[in-house]
């Protein structure tokens, strides 16, 4: 069975933790939801038969309705290429503020709220991807902490 995990910058290390003969990581820095929407289509993906995907970060920002939009136009783009993927869709990891930068500590009301916000869009996403019969994870800080720290 051969595994093609998609998504943005999140990702780009995960190929060192997996084994490479049955999976494969493309991570596109920056992405977001209609950028790899567009890149599905050139990309060769019938030699797949589960995509993994984790993209929303960069969109995180706009307003909810625009997002779920998005992600519906995703999942309608990878049902087109191929109504028999099995599909596992990565919710949007909560962010932590930069404990690198000069102003630490000063934003963590923006953090809080933008990671509610989070939540929100990972409930709607949650939805969205049960109702196309698609298997939704909740990715958490614990499991970058492991992977990265």
């Amino acid at each position: 069975m051969k595994v093609l995990v998609l998504g943005d910058f999140m990702i780009k290390y995960l190929s060192e933790l997996l084994s490479q003969s049955e999976i494969e990581v493309r991570s596109f820095p920056g992405i977001r939801m209609e950028g790899l929407t567009n890149r599905l289509t050139s990309l060769s993906l019938n030699s797949y038969d589960i995509i993994l995907i984790h993209v929303g970060t960069n969109n995180s920002t706009e307003d909810l309705s625009g997002i779920v939009q998005n992600f519906d136009c995703l999942f309608d783009t990878i049902l087109a290429l191929n109504p028999k993927f099995k599909v596992l869709i990565s919710g949007v990891i909560p962010q932590l503020p930069n404990r690198f930068r000069h102003d630490f500590g000063v934003n963590d009301t923006f953090w809080l709220e933008h990671n509610k916000k989070i939540e929100v869009i990972n409930s709607e996403l949650k939805k969205l991807s049960v109702s196309r019969g698609y298997i939704f994870f909740k990715a958490e800080f614990w499991m970058l902490e492991r992977m990265f720290w």
